[in-house]
């Protein structure tokens, strides 16, 4: 069983990004998270890697950063034991 206080590795990375970004912008949580209606304290749970960001509220971060939400995702996984069946292209 997963301890639930333990961080993804993914979020952990993703939040880091996310704080570069925003530091490299000079801009602090406070006005990152009035520039999309968002609260403070949720943009710093996921800087932390603490809270795991639907894509509409990363859509949302990227936008107050002025930044691709690829350059976030680029590189990171999915942290998955099973095994994923391939995939057929009969569209």
């Amino acid at each position: 069983m997963v301890d639930p206080k333990e961080r993804n590795p993914d979020l952990v990375i993703l939040g880091e990004r996310i704080k570069k970004v925003r530091l490299e912008k000079g801009l602090t949580l406070k006005t990152l998270a009035h520039s999309i209606r968002k609260d403070a304290q949720s943009i710093s749970r996921v800087e932390m890697g603490k809270l795991n960001p639907t894509y509409l509220y990363l859509l949302e971060v990227c936008k107050g950063l002025d930044i691709n939400v690829s350059e976030l995702l680029k590189g990171l996984s999915i942290d998955d034991n099973s095994e994923q069946p391939e995939s057929s292209s009969s569209i």
